[in-house]
């Protein structure tokens, strides 16, 4: 029924696994749930995205029908309320590992904290208790920061920021390793910005916008001594994964939006030369030959009621910065033409800034997508993946 193919040749081919024999895994302090908490697990949801922190969902039964009572919480007392599963899930003091997959095989989603308990006492069904946890990468926030780099490598701008200090402490409260990435590989980003944005989030976001990690390791991994944030590519943290899915094989639900709003023929940024003490003005048209084209066989929607857009907002301060920051621009806009929800059978490893293929489905709506977030959900019908994506697809090179 499902067929994996590789979209690029040095992509991970799925191993065979038994895909209706769905299964999970929660530890919380390194132990199993209990099995008679287990049986109470209506569904486990993990989700991710590009510019959010992982989290996951547990929904579970709060009724036990043995003792006629709330299991997990509404039923406490002063006197046993830091006793027994009353303090299973209780917010921020465990830490708590996922694990989503198949019969043998099951994948680490995540390592995280329970952050939130949300019981639901209802008139004509059972009591449930939803219980919400965030990555552990979420108690690295601590102040929202700005800056920009130019004609830089991810990998370089990640080791640049955190080389930063702050009142005369490193800004990331974690030591930041970049692992090794092959230079002629890497590209160099015209344009790079951080608005307002805590650095763990800008690092996440930079790291699956180019398919790489950003984890948190642990003394005890194979040459890790410390604890210590690790950016770079998945083959120390987790292989990334590029996927074909094909309408009607591995795809049971898609549903792209084609759209021709929002779309520009031609960018102006204006910005302030400190050195020369003038204005700055440039102006990146739709047909630059220096700007990267995507989705170039959908011109027909770009252009078809473009309207020019004038950037006044951004701080720029060179006319080779400007000129790359309205590049990006229109990138970007023509990266938003198709955007897409879809759901396949449960993979584990496709997650948010996965590149996936998208095929027997038309010329326009086939191609390359940029997966900007999943949903993984296992209940009693099995196991899903949805995702949300955009169509990246760049131009074919004559060979």
């Amino acid at each position: 029924m499902t067929v994996y193919r590789p979209v690029l040749d040095e992509a991970r081919v799925p191993a065979n696994r038994d895909f209706y024999a769905p299964g999970f895994e929660v530890r919380i302090e390194g132990e199993n749930l209990p099995q008679n908490v287990l049986r109470d697990v209506r569904e486990v949801k993990y989700i991710d995205g590009l510019t959010e922190i992982d989290r996951f969902e547990l929904v579970v039964n709060n009724w036990d029908p043995a003792e006629n009572r709330f299991k997990f919480i509404g039923s406490e007392t002063s006197a046993n309320a830091d006793q027994g599963l009353h303090r299973l899930f209780q917010p921020c003091e465990k830490v708590v590992e996922l694990r989503m997959g198949y019969a043998g095989n099951l994948i680490t989603m995540m390592q995280g904290n329970f952050t939130m308990m949300e019981p639901h006492f209802q008139a004509n069904a059972a009591p449930t208790l939803t219980v919400t946890g965030l990555n552990v990468q979420h108690q690295l926030r601590r102040k929202r920061h700005s800056g920009s780099w130019r004609s830089e490598r991810p990998s370089a701008i990640a080791e640049n920021l955190a080389s930063l200090r702050e009142d005369g402490q490193p800004r990331l409260p974690l030591p930041l390793v970049v692992g090794p990435v092959d230079a002629n590989a890497e590209p160099v980003l015209d344009y790079t910005a951080q608005t307002n944005q805590y650095d763990i989030d800008f690092l996440l976001n930079l790291a699956r916008r180019h398919g790489y990690e950003l984890v948190e390791q642990q003394p005890g991994q194979p040459g890790v001594q410390r604890r210590q944030l690790y950016f770079g590519p998945g083959s120390n943290a987790r292989a990334p994964v590029n996927y074909a899915l094909d309408w009607g094989r591995s795809m049971v639900e898609f549903m792209p939006t084609i759209t021709s709003h929002n779309q520009v023929k031609s960018v102006t940024v204006r910005g302030w030369d400190r050195r020369a003490q003038r204005a700055i003005e440039e102006k990146i048209e739709f047909n630059d030959p220096e700007l990267q084209r995507l989705n170039a066989d959908l011109d027909e929607f770009v252009q078809c009621d473009p309207r020019e857009e004038i950037v006044v907002d951004r701080p720029v301060f060179t006319r080779e910065e400007a000129r790359d920051y309205a590049r990006a621009v229109l990138r970007d806009r023509a990266a938003s033409v198709i955007e897409a929800t879809g759901t396949t059978v449960g993979l584990p490893e496709l997650r948010a800034g996965t590149r996936i293929r998208i095929g027997e489905i038309g010329s326009r709506l086939s191609g390359d997508y940029l997966v900007k977030k999943t949903e993984h959900i296992v209940n009693d019908s099995g196991y899903l993946t949805k995702f949300e994506a955009r169509r990246e697809q760049l131009p074919q090179v004559a060979s």
